[in-house]
Order: C-alpha cells, then structure tokens, then sequence
C-alpha cells in the first residue's frame, strides 16, 4: 500500500501511504522495551542532544525536500517524529535541578499514558456517540454548527471514555474488541 500512495490520487494517497507507519510501529514493538531500558542508562545532557538532532533533522528534511519530495519527506519526518516523542515520554527525569518540575512532568506523562490505554475504545466508539449525539441535536432543533460540533466533540470524548470504564472489568469480550485481553 505504501508504494501505491505514490501513484494515487487525493484522499486515497494519504490512506496507503501512513499505513507504513502501522506496518513500522508493529515491526518495532519487540524492541521497544529493549531500547526503553537503554534510554534510561544514557545521561540526560546525551538525551536533551538527541532531541535537539531529531528537531534539527526534521526542519532539515522539510527544508531541503519540501513539497518536491513531499512523501518521501513526511515519511522520514514521521520517523524522526516518533523516536522524538518516543524519547520524550521515557525520559525520566529531565529537569534534574527542580523536583517538582520532575513530578508534573510524570502527572503530564501518567494523564498521557491513560488517554493511550483509552486511545483504541475512543478510536472505534467515537463515530458512534458523536453521530448519534449530532442526531439527537437535530432531533431537538439545536442545528447551530459550533454548538453540534462542541457537544459531538466532547460526547465523542467523553462518550466512550464513560463506555470503557463501564465495560473494561465487566466484559471480557469489550476487553478483546480493543486488543487487550490475550
């Protein structure tokens, strides 16, 4: 598929093309603990340089190919995108002066944790509860765009957040739908 996207047309490019981003995350997910463990042994001056290369080389990439290579270069950038981000969750103390600063970034971090344990549920009940929400709305006479939009946007959050915590402990089945039950 992601050979295609380079012959394809608009809307259907971009679907075949991120699908190497799935493809890469599943080819890597064996190592990542493995190099989780490695990250934690490198002194945090190595770390802070490796974020400064991941930004340098990503508006490097995007400066020298542009829109000529505009593929090639969101490709390479998701790349480097994802061992930035990767890089910035795992590190564990990043502002070894200030504690305090140590502990909101792990609240920053746990919140962010939890919203991916929730990511899939959110994912597939999204849709769902924010059409049936926008219905509803509809139904009542409310057709105002921003207000539909504000109350799909925050029913199709917290819609299937309430839908998880309701069924996580309660249905088996719920747990094996979203991946995490083996």
């Amino acid at each position: 598929m992601f050979a295609l996207s380079f012959n394809l047309k608009e809307p259907l490019v971009d679907i075949c093309f991120f699908n190497i981003f799935y493809a890469l995350g599943i080819a890597i997910a064996p190592y990542i603990a493995n190099i989780r463990l490695r990250l934690e042994k490198m002194p945090s001056t190595l770390i802070f340089l490796l974020l400064l290369i991941c930004t340098a080389l990503m508006l490097s990439i995007n400066y020298l190919l542009g829109k000529d290579y505009g593929l090639v270069a969101k490709f390479m950038n998701g790349i480097i995108g994802f061992a930035f981000m990767y890089i910035l969750a795992t590190w564990n103390q990043p502002f070894p002066m200030f504690q305090w600063l140590n502990r909101f970034s792990q609240s920053i971090a746990d919140i962010f944790v939890y919203f991916g344990l929730l990511s899939m549920t959110i994912y597939l009940l999204h849709i769902l509860v924010g059409s049936t929400t926008r219905t509803i709305l509809v139904k009542v006479g409310i057709t105002d765009p921003l207000v539909q939009f504000t109350f799909g946007y925050i029913a199709s959050t917290l819609g299937p957040i309430l839908i998880y915590s309701f069924l996580h402990k309660k249905s088996k089945l719920f747990r094996y739908s979203i991946g995490e039950a083996k």
